[in-house]
């Protein structure tokens, strides 16, 4: 429940929707980047469980295509 009704102040529905938006959990998908051993970057989508560990510059290994590639910490 945001609030009741006139009681409840603009700062209060914003940090009430920004605590439930925030909390992505583990359904959340990011846009990864990775740059190639050729130089070329692919872009792939993964759920925050597939991405935990790694960091900007981690090296990965890349198992299966498209909306199934999983990424590894190599």
């Amino acid at each position: 429940m945001l609030g009741d009704g006139a009681t409840t102040t603009g700062q209060q529905v914003g940090s009430q929707l920004a605590s439930k938006v925030g909390d992505q959990g583990p359904a959340a998908h990011y846009m990864v980047k990775l740059r190639l051993d050729s130089g070329k970057i692919m872009p792939t989508v993964q759920e925050a469980q597939n991405i935990k560990g790694l960091h900007e510059g981690s090296k990965v290994r890349v198992e299966g295509t498209g909306a199934q590639a999983r990424l590894y910490a190599d």
